[in-house]
């Protein structure tokens, strides 16, 4: 390969022309804080940046800064608006140039519309063509639309318009992110700060940001960004395309280490022909679907594989596991993308189970038959923040989706795992502690066969209780809930906090499951009859605000139907409330033991029974 190296300055970068395009191979923005910070502050000690009495002051004339080097593919003398320089390594540098000048522009004109600098040419310029004018953004990234091009970029005039878009992937979600804090720090009272401890440290008279000028800040943000543009960056081209993506994991090799995620898009990327888009767009939805659920892609890779392939998968080996188990050639490749999308699809429902999904051939899945019952396991497993079980739960969608197995299989194989690991999350069992189960019987539900599934999941059953903890363990334990407290609440000291949720879902589960067992037989149970148990509200049985202790226990805590749970003080009042509960095992309680329950023994004699009763289920 041919290479051709030039200095240039920023300004020629991002200049006449000259656009860049990330490939799809490359790896997602990354730079973090810390790199922000780093460049900023090398930016303004370069360019001498200073607090003068009530000023901010700037060097630009007799400083230089050099912002490394660029590799690109294409003809250095002839940019192509429609054929993009393709961006082998510099992705991270350019995309950080583009989210500076944005945010300059932006503060700029947040303090005076009418201020003109020429930053918008190195973001955006016009073109006309047989009569025609358009408008192209200079960094082009697929992954990163519509969210760096509207929402940041304002091509066309769209956010000006209202066009708001929301991040579809996490590496959008990032650029927001990164924009926001590289805006941040180029707000006028961060850069005082900065440079207040720098340069006023010996100062006796205290100043602060409000004592300096708008129009100074304005003029100092402007000169600002005529330095970067001044700045010089090694401009590396070669007309040669077809070994970008291997010198482009070269060059990363230096670097910021490549995840599995990445080196496996570039490998399958460097073998397809993607001229019509369709790789990308599959990538893309994977990548979404992922997104959605808040997990990151390489989980979803693991959890993926770990069930795809032989012995051996780990997290650090995946993209060796990928090189071994997949030929190199197109039908290959093409499959694997087809079917890791697939399962993307599953793992988008299992992380965010949603009422109008259609699955496995069924309008709106979930409210149909008693899969209300899946989506509710489902939906608990997440709150528990559990992820490994992804890695049977894809297994059991891929089986349900050849229809291997019944409904009425998946969703007693779902219930199953979920009400083990409320047993594993309330004793705190390591977090791998069923990951080698679930291991095994990923690959053992992918390939048994229809007959002789129900026996695969007798084996399953058997050996996820030889890892429950013993039941004295569980009866140790116990479970509070502060009904005070809210996701919402402004107040910190009622904000509800992650664990305390988990705490509020643990019980919630181990209540509805005794409730639902201990409903009076003649209940209705078909078409989700039992809902008003599933829905029902968490009540405390002596008033929370009583002096007693453990009184936040789940030994004081009971299932009230919504519709009936007022918020009522006194027995009296309590027990015409509970007279109305259709719940057999709320009315029991009330009824038979309510007289008798008023002090801290009382409600850590039913918190062991709730534990016991509990476990017997699991283990029955």
């Amino acid at each position: 390969m041919k290479f051709r190296p030039y200095d240039k300055k920023i300004e020629e970068v991002f200049g006449g022309k000259h656009r860049y395009e990330i490939p799809n191979f490359q790896r997602d923005y990354s730079w973090e804080e810390k790199n922000y910070i780093d460049f900023i502050t090398d930016l303004l000690v370069s360019c001498e940046a200073s607090i003068d009495k009530n000023n901010f002051n700037i060097n630009i004339e007799e400083n230089e800064y050099f912002f490394g080097t660029l590799l690109v593919v294409g003809d250095s003398t002839n940019p192509n608006i429609e054929k993009p320089y393709r961006v082998v390594d510099g992705q991270q540098r350019l995309t950080t140039m583009t989210l500076f000048y944005a945010a300059i522009l932006d503060l700029i004109k947040n303090k005076d519309e009418n201020y003109a600098t020429d930053f918008q040419d190195r973001l955006l310029f016009k073109d006309t063509n047989k009569g025609k004018q358009n408008e192209y953004s200079r960094l082009v990234n697929k992954t990163l639309e519509p969210i760096l091009p509207v929402n940041i970029l304002d091509l066309n005039n769209k956010k000006s318009s209202g066009a708001k878009h929301e991040p579809k992937n996490s590496a959008q979600n990032w650029l927001l992110k990164s924009y926001d804090t590289i805006k941040g720090m180029l707000k006028k009272e961060s850069l005082f700060n900065l440079l207040y401890k720098k340069d006023m440290k010996n100062e006796r008279r205290k100043i602060s940001s409000d004592d300096i000028s708008d129009s100074n800040y304005i003029s100092f943000l402007d000169n600002l960004g005529k330095f970067l543009s001044k700045s010089t960056v090694i401009t590396i081209y070669s007309e040669e395309s077809k070994s970008a993506n291997i010198i482009y994991r070269n060059f990363n090799s230096r670097g910021k280490p490549l995840t599995a995620s990445d080196l496996i898009k570039n490998e399958v990327f460097s073998v397809l022909d993607d001229d019509s888009g369709s790789i990308s767009s599959s990538w893309k939805e994977i990548e979404e679907n992922v997104y959605s659920t808040k997990e990151k892609l390489n989980s979803f890779f693991y959890h993926y594989m770990i069930g795809n392939f032989p012995n051996g998968v780990t997290k650090n080996n995946l993209f060796n596991i990928f090189l071994k188990n997949i030929e190199k050639n197109d039908k290959s490749y093409l499959e694997f993308i087809e079917k890791l999308k697939k399962s993307s699809e599953f793992y988008k429902i299992i992380g965010k189970p949603d009422e109008d999904v259609e699955l496995f051939w069924k309008q709106k899945f979930f409210i149909t038959d008693s899969n209300p019952n899946v989506k509710r396991d489902l939906i608990f497993l997440n709150q528990i923040e559990v992820v490994q079980v992804r890695i049977l739960l894809l297994s059991i969608f891929e089986a349900m989706s050849l229809e291997k197995i019944t409904s009425k299989q998946f969703r007693k194989v779902i219930n199953i795992i979920a009400k083990h690991q409320c047993l594993h999350v309330l004793t705190k069992s390591p977090a791998n502690r069923l990951t080698s189960i679930y291991k095994k019987y990923s690959k053992e539900f992918r390939d048994v066969k229809k007959e002789g599934f129900e026996s695969t999941v007798d084996n399953l059953i058997k050996e996820l209780k030889t890892k429950l903890p013993d039941k004295e363990t569980v009866l140790t334990k116990d479970l509070f809930y502060d009904h005070t407290k809210s996701r919402n609440s402004n107040d910190s000291k009622k904000k509800i906090k992650p664990t305390e949720e988990k705490n509020k879902a643990l019980i919630h589960y181990i209540l509805s499951t005794i409730s639902v067992e201990n409903q009076d037989k003649a209940s209705e149970r078909g078409n989700d009859g039992l809902v008003f148990i599933h829905n029902a509200s968490l009540e405390h049985i002596i008033d929370q605000e009583n002096s007693i202790d453990n009184i936040m226990s789940i030994g004081n805590i009971i299932l009230l139907e919504r519709d009936i749970h007022k918020n009522v003080k006194g027995e009296r009042n309590k027990k015409e409330m509970y007279a109305k509960s259709r719940i057999t095992f709320t009315n029991k309680f009330w009824n038979d033991d309510r007289k008798t329950f008023n002090k801290a023994e009382d409600i850590h004699k039913r918190k062991r029974e709730i534990f016991s009763e509990y476990y017997d289920i699991v283990v029955k």
